[in-house]
């Protein structure tokens, strides 16, 4: 097929057939994007890609505008773009990416087109947008990083903040509408659990994007999170009206302060989905640090271990561990602090929500406590993070902080016993 294919140009063809208007919509439209999305999906060869794509055919098709109202086409082109980006690399991103020149920007259609669908309503066009997104962020190249992290790209990052937000708004009034006396109907827990998992979806898809390691996206997405979704919408809403102004961070003068875009149980839920949801060590540390640290963790964070630049609150406010020294089995912990630039975010220090959070926990209120509870239970079933840091906020097992406590004294026992032996050897 493919060598009957590339042997009559029907690429061409094809793209000559979909200038023209009335075919951009119903079956030509599906049948055509599925036909080259199945192609792309079959193509061994690595010559025959770039046969494929340097002809600029696929260029032109990406920039059309289809019957974007009909469901089926939607879906058939938002799969022919991530069928491309599977293909993408340093090589072959050469031939949709157009850096500037003659006064030019540069423009990558296949991005700018796929991330205008980013918040639509099918779940699966949303999936294949966030694939495609990620699939070009692993691409090392730095113009094309400049590229998404310059404006306009890099609106994307404030939609999808934007996105989260009013997902949880949407998840409060469902809160807000349940009867406490007796109880959710399915029908309302239901369309929670729905909430929910859209939004545990697009934190995990953070998490990703983090985990790709490009720090000017670090810092980018970091920032618009941090400002745009977890002060308003996970942290203020923690803080009751009675917190003394002494708990403000430094930076907030007390006609600052606002409140959460939510209430705090809508806050406690989502936390919960967060904490299963990010599997980056660096930013779920952070995130602990701000809500159960004490003033030992307000100030400004160091270089993140392997890599992000160690500048003005980088995106490593993610260093919340120095590698162990040569010789010890157990370093003492360097713990995560909140960076300034978060804490002018968050409004107030990181003790001031460890005492709200707590107070939920030994509080009247049975629903914010049952779901305090279970934001304690996600943070302890995560694998990502750190003993050390579970340690310092109070979360370690018992059982385990034990044996933490024998192997210490074990190794300081075998470091004493080395001591004397090679006392002894000398004399």
């Amino acid at each position: 097929m493919v060598e009957y294919f590339l042997t009559n140009s029907l690429l061409g063809h094809f793209t000559r057939i979909l200038k023209q208007r009335s075919n951009r919509r119903g079956h030509v439209a599906q049948q055509v994007l599925q036909t080259l999305s199945i192609l792309l999906q079959n193509v061994r060869s690595q010559q025959t890609v770039y046969y494929l794509f340097s002809n600029n055919h696929i260029n032109e098709i990406v920039t059309m505008q289809f019957d974007w109202e009909d469901d089926e086409v939607l879906g058939y082109f938002i799969n022919l773009l991530k069928a491309v980006s599977l293909r993408l690399d340093e090589n072959t991103v050469q031939f949709f990416f157009f850096a500037a020149s003659n006064g030019q920007p540069a423009t990558f259609p296949l991005y700018s087109e796929a991330v205008k669908f980013v918040n639509h309503r099918d779940s699966m066009v949303r999936a294949a947008v966030k694939t495609l997104t990620l699939n070009v962020y692993a691409i090392r190249s730095p113009q094309v990083c400049a590229f998404v992290t310059s404006y306009p790209p890099a609106a994307y990052f404030a939609d999808l903040a934007t996105y989260v937000c009013e997902q949880c708004l949407g998840l409060d009034r469902l809160l807000g509408s349940w009867d406490e006396a007796a109880g959710p109907s399915a029908s309302a827990v239901g369309a929670v659990e729905t909430c929910l998992a859209e939004i545990e979806d697009t934190f995990s898809y953070f998490s990703d994007v983090l985990d790709v390691g490009q720090p000017l996206l670090q810092d980018l997405l970091l920032d618009h999170l941090w400002r745009r979704v977890l002060g308003p919408v996970l942290f203020w809403p923690l803080i009751q009206e009675d917190v003394g102004l002494a708990s403000l961070a430094p930076s907030s003068a007390p006609q600052r302060v606002r409140p959460g875009l939510v209430g705090p149980l809508c806050s406690l839920y989502v936390l919960e989905r967060v904490f299963f949801a990010v599997v980056d060590p660096f930013f779920l540390g952070t995130l602990v640090a701000a809500l159960l640290g004490d003033e030992e963790m307000s100030g400004i964070v160091g270089e993140k271990p392997g890599g992000i630049e160690g500048g003005k609150d980088a995106s490593a406010e993610n260093a919340f561990r120095a590698s162990d020294p040569p010789g010890s089995a157990l370093a003492p912990p360097r713990l995560p602090r909140v960076p300034a630039s978060r804490l002018e975010a968050l409004q107030y220090r990181p003790v001031a929500f460890r005492r709200a959070f707590l107070g939920m926990l030994r509080g009247s209120d049975a629903q914010l406590g049952v779901a305090a509870v279970r934001v304690v239970a996600a943070l302890m079933r995560s694998k990502a993070l750190e003993e050390d840091l579970l340690d310092a906020v109070g979360l370690l097992p018992r059982r385990r902080r034990t044996q933490r406590e024998l192997l210490e004294a074990l190794v300081r026992e075998e470091g004493s016993l080395r001591l004397e032996e090679r006392a002894g050897g000398e004399e």
